[in-house]
């Protein structure tokens, strides 16, 4: 009796897993989709060498001697009107503050993982910031800034943290 309870929980533990699996897989799925909404800026014929216009929306990140920043899109091609959160990676170190609109020559592309086994997630992780259009800008000096910050606050923050970053 004692062994036939054993098999019987065993049993029931591996449905259990079974299900996590398939629950979990279901909803990372579902984070990394594109967006349905057909003015998302991921549902462009990606890859796409535009002019687009963005509004920094997180402060800009330096790695590896490039500045990372999280822009909202509002526009491209000059008039499309589009939203969208687009990674910029820019070639050199770049103080933007967040508010900031700027207006770039890129190329729009979908983010892609190098399909190495156990590799991080690129895809997933920017996704999960709902992040699914990623750029790249060799110049920093092409960057034009088309609209100041709509709150003078933030920038203050994000100097002051720049400040503690430094320091730390």
């Amino acid at each position: 009796a004692h062994a036939s309870r054993h098999q019987a929980r065993r049993g029931w533990v591996g449905v259990v897993a079974l299900m996590g699996a398939f629950v979990g897989s279901l909803l990372g799925c579902h984070v990394t989709s594109v967006p349905t909404d057909p003015t998302h800026v991921a549902r462009l014929d990606l890859p796409m060498r535009t002019r687009l216009v963005g509004q920094v929306v997180a402060p800009g990140a330096v790695r590896a001697g490039d500045t990372l920043v999280v822009v909202e899109a509002i526009q491209v091609d000059g008039s499309r009107r589009v939203h969208g959160r687009v990674r910029l990676r820019i070639r050199g170190v770049v103080e933007l503050v967040r508010g900031e609109r700027v207006a770039v020559e890129t190329t729009l592309r979908r983010p892609r993982n190098f399909e190495n086994p156990g590799g991080f997630d690129a895809v997933g992780a920017l996704a999960r910031r709902q992040i699914h259009v990623v750029a790249s800008i060799w110049d920093a000096g092409a960057i034009e800034r088309v609209g100041s910050p709509t709150h003078a606050m933030l920038g203050s923050l994000d100097a002051w943290r720049r400040g503690i970053g430094r320091v730390i």
